[in-house]
């Protein structure tokens, strides 16, 4: 190995062990709350039955009714992790992913030379904070970012591996999350606006691998008809609009400007035509929804690399051995200092525990939550009467009066006399507006409350 390629390679080392760190460390102040614990009540069903179930088996409305989990690969993992590691699992055991997507950061940003290339892989690691959830989509960033990196090869006439097993992960990554669709649409695209005939047959062999799981053609749809559902914005927040004021809006934004950078002066020298229709694309979908927000920044950081100026590399080039030695060793020193300590952050439990347990307790059978709460119901018990999977729920008669519960312009009182009469139990947030309907109800009565760290959670007994 001449000097040269050992510099590149102890540079990429080093940029991968930061931008690991600072992903990781963002994965364990996210805390253990949310879609996770669904994900782990469906691995422990799945471990316990030897079966990935195509029926709703944990919620009380719409039990039976068929449901195709196309997480449930994620779902044992983190069951496994959990139940033999404990809450911290969450964080080393998803690390390996994290340093391996962080690995492709540092493939894509070293384009852009030793000095662009860590200021870019370093604010792109910073921006995709916000999806760093213990949640299957940091799989998609990792094998939407290695699929960016083959292509991006590909282009440039390597025809080799990484193109092919780029379509050969598909399989895998259509049981770990249904953004699996993506590698598809990231081919095809390449090869109709690109015009790289060869990309065709594996454009559409990532197609009809994208539907390898149990659930098969059928369950994307009732996936993709759930999201442009109007309510699910209003109820999810990761399926809202992407505000720029707000704080995850904040984080997005160096990649939002220069995006937009990026596709105006790309369209006025007419350079990379192909790069330009996803960046567009990713701000346009971004807008529509911040979920996907992190596909936006993986994709400018692919696009934007090379156009640094070659002049700043010519002078890194030249640039004396100090320099040189700052450049790769800064991030390599920073890194190994850095992620021991992401590693050991421990990683908050946020939910209303002490509630759960004061149901379980009292041998609640049918528990109607604040949406929120649904997830961990699942994974805590006792059942819940509706969780997170809003696929399920959208089409049914009750879905939009639930909704306006949720956001304090209907009354749970009502909701639960006319759609869950077999409730005993509510579990509300207390400073919440529903939580006044259910103080002033005669019906029910507040018997215990859990001051958690997300917020003070009621929980309401039905007077007999």
């Amino acid at each position: 190995m001449n000097k040269r390629r050992l510099h590149r390679s102890l540079w990429v080392a080093g940029v991968t062990l930061l931008v690991s760190s600072i992903l990781i460390l963002g994965l364990a102040t996210h805390g253990f709350s949310g879609d996770a614990l669904m994900d782990i009540a469906n691995g422990r069903y799945i471990l316990a039955h030897g079966d990935v179930p195509l029926r709703n088996v944990m919620t009380q409305a719409m039990y039976g009714h068929s449901w195709s989990n196309t997480e449930w690969l994620f779902g044992v993992l983190v069951a496994f992790l959990y139940d033999h590691f404990g809450v911290q699992s969450m964080v080393w055991g998803l690390a390996p992913v994290l340093v391996a997507l962080s690995f492709f950061i540092a493939l894509l940003a070293q384009r852009a030379g030793r000095t662009w290339g860590l200021v870019l892989a370093v604010v792109g690691a910073f921006t995709l904070i916000p999806g760093m959830a213990p949640r299957p989509q940091v799989f998609s960033y990792l094998f939407f970012a290695f699929g960016l990196w083959a292509v991006l090869r590909y282009r440039k006439g390597v025809i080799g591996p990484a193109i092919v097993f780029a379509v050969g992960v598909v399989p895998l990554w259509a049981n770990l999350h249904e953004s699996v669709l993506l590698a598809p649409v990231l081919l095809a695209s390449e090869a109709f606006f690109g015009r790289r005939r060869g990309l065709w047959w594996l454009a559409a062999a990532a197609f009809a691998l994208s539907f390898a799981h149990p659930g098969g053609f059928t369950s994307s749809g009732s996936m993709v008809s759930s999201v442009f559902n109007p309510s699910v914005s209003r109820t999810i927040q990761e399926w809202s609009p992407l505000d720029l004021l707000s704080a995850t809006g904040l984080y997005f934004a160096p990649a939002i400007l220069v995006g937009l950078f990026y596709t105006v002066r790309m369209a006025a020298r007419r350079g990379d035509e192909v790069g330009s229709l996803w960046t567009l694309a990713w701000l346009l979908v971004a807008a529509w929804s911040e979920r996907f927000a992190p596909y936006l920044t993986l994709t400018v950081l692919a696009v934007t690399a090379p156009l640094i100026s070659l002049r700043m590399r010519m002078i890194e080039y030249r640039a004396g051995w100090l320099v040189k030695l700052l450049l790769i060793g800064v991030p390599l020193a920073l890194g190994i200092v850095a992620l021991p300590v992401s590693l050991a952050t421990p990683m908050a439990v946020t939910e209303p525990v002490a509630a759960f347990r004061y149901l379980r307790e009292h041998r609640a059978t049918d528990i109607l939550p604040y949406y929120a709460l649904g997830d961990a119901l699942d994974l805590y018990g006792p059942r819940s009467f509706i969780d997170g999977r809003a696929e399920l729920w959208v089409h049914t008669s009750w879905w939009l009066e639930y909704v306006a519960v949720n956001e304090g312009t209907a009354s749970p009182v009502a909701f639960a006399r006319h759609w869950d009469p077999t409730a005993r139990y509510i579990l509300w947030p207390t400073r919440y507006p529903g939580a006044r309907d259910l103080l002033r109800s005669r019906q029910w009565r507040l018997v215990y409350v859990d001051k958690a760290p997300m917020g003070t959670i009621g929980v309401f007994e039905k007077e007999t």
